[in-house]
């Protein structure tokens, strides 16, 4: 008997240490309380694999503070012929929040 109760209470402790170790999904967070919402970026371009590609670059430079970079991919995103209403919304939010927190960053930086 004392033996099926630990293997309980060791499956119910595996169990809660595997719910709590899950990936959220939430924008990325940066200095001053501004966020870019790259998790947006990343499911507008879901279904278009042609422009996922420039859509994850864009993430990763995002993710890195390559803020230069960032503001290329999306410049390349927005001109792509044939995008629907809500991804050229969410490029030009996207675009608009790295360029607040590019302007944020450098104003901070110790000159």
């Amino acid at each position: 008997m004392q033996r099926i109760n630990w293997r309980v209470l060791l499956g119910v402790c595996g169990l809660v240490l595997l719910m709590a170790c899950g990936k959220s999904k939430k924008a990325v967070s940066v200095p001053n309380a501004i966020t870019i919402d790259s998790y947006s970026l990343q499911q507008a371009f879901a279904g278009t694999p042609e422009l996922q590609a420039s859509a994850n670059r864009a993430v990763m430079c995002i993710r890195y503070a390559d803020y230069n970079g960032a503001l290329a991919e999306l410049d390349k995103l927005a001109a792509a012929p044939g995008l629907t209403d809500p991804q050229k919304k969410t490029v030009t939010d996207v675009t608009s929040q790295v360029k607040t927190v590019k302007e944020n960053t450098a104003a901070a930086a110790p000159q």
